[in-house]
């Protein structure tokens, strides 16, 4: 009797929390429009993490070029943490991890705060709305990569010492005590960044929202590969396991690349075919990442990327039979 108790009132509570979190979200939804210039910077801050990843200086792909060196330079800055191990160190480092686990519990809050005055009927005002609807889009899109390479990196060390913080001793004390407050702050992360992805979101084809979509799938799956990536990128962040990096991205975006090319993403047109650029230089720029591991030594111009791209973008503005 005790244990069917415990059922019933676990499943009673379960069944309250999503119905809270689906009023939340539905009020969120009301009147939202993205507009077109905002949801094509965040489809590019997107595609700068993930080909920033592959490209990440630790994983020991050679190149000799200047053209190969801005590209590598532009792309890491969306990316943010590997600015910040490179050029400012210990600092802003450990700010920029608490500023995080704070947006975190700010969206909690809000959230909570939201659910609570739907609850009782004394509605809250627009700001909180407002904040929530900033915070959701920028967990999902642009700080997506940031947060999950700055909480794996506390795991990141180097002759018993973090790599960053040269101060901290790994794997005692402090060091134990951030890594499972970190942990936990990417677990809340990804339970949220999940919910945002499910639930807000727009299907309707006559929004007006630039971002509305087909269906979920295709979002759902391109948030947990983003998050797969951003991980293995720290972990796997050395030359000894760029094989297994190159294959994780080929794979990854011959997947998407024939997602898309199977059935459009986007209602809105010039949405989708930006993002199908998008998926189809990544494609490209994974291919290229195994040819510079194919011809180690080889002094690789990082040209091919940009004809490539030019090329792609061309075939995506030409006429379409699906037009």
């Amino acid at each position: 009797m005790e244990e069917e108790k415990i059922l019933e009132t676990g499943a009673s509570f379960f069944k309250q929390a999503v119905t809270r979190t689906q009023e939340v979200y539905f009020e969120l939804m009301k009147k939202r429009a993205m507009p077109l210039g905002y949801a094509i910077a965040l489809i590019t801050i997107m595609a700068f993490q993930i080909i920033g990843n592959m490209f990440y200086k630790d994983i020991g792909f050679k190149s000799e070029n200047s053209v190969y060196s801005a590209i590598y330079t532009g792309i890491q800055i969306p990316r943010i943490y590997p600015i910040i191990e490179q050029y400012y160190g210990a600092t802003v480092y450990w700010v920029s991890l608490y500023l995080y686990f704070v947006l975190i519990i700010l969206y909690i809050v809000q959230f909570v705060y939201i659910s609570y005055s739907i609850r009782a009927g004394r509605f809250c005002a627009k700001f909180p709305i407002t904040v929530l609807r900033g915070l959701s889009a920028l967990f999902s899109w642009a700080l997506l990569s940031p947060i999950v390479e700055q909480f794996v990196s506390i795991y990141r060390c180097s002759d018993d010492h973090h790599v960053v913080d040269s101060s901290l001793q790994c794997w005692k004390g402090l060091h134990i005590f951030y890594c499972f407050l970190f942990t936990f702050g990417l677990l809340l992360y990804t339970v949220i960044g999940t919910l945002i992805v499910i639930m807000y979101n727009e299907s309707r084809s006559n929004s007006g929202d630039a971002l509305a979509r087909f269906d979920l799938n295709t979002e759902v799956e391109i948030f947990l590969y983003r998050i797969l990536v951003s991980a293995l990128g720290i972990f796997l962040g050395s030359a000894e396991h760029n094989w297994i990096m190159a294959a994780v991205h080929i794979l990854g975006s011959f997947y998407f690349m024939l997602e898309y090319l199977t059935h459009f993403t986007f209602y809105y047109k010039p949405v989708s075919y930006y993002y199908g650029v998008g998926v189809t230089s990544y494609f490209w720029f994974s291919i290229n990442l195994l040819l510079i591991k194919v011809w180690d030594g080889y002094k690789y111009t990082g040209l091919t990327l940009i004809i490539g791209v030019a090329i792609i973008c061309l075939l995506y503005t030409s006429p379409s039979p699906r037009d």
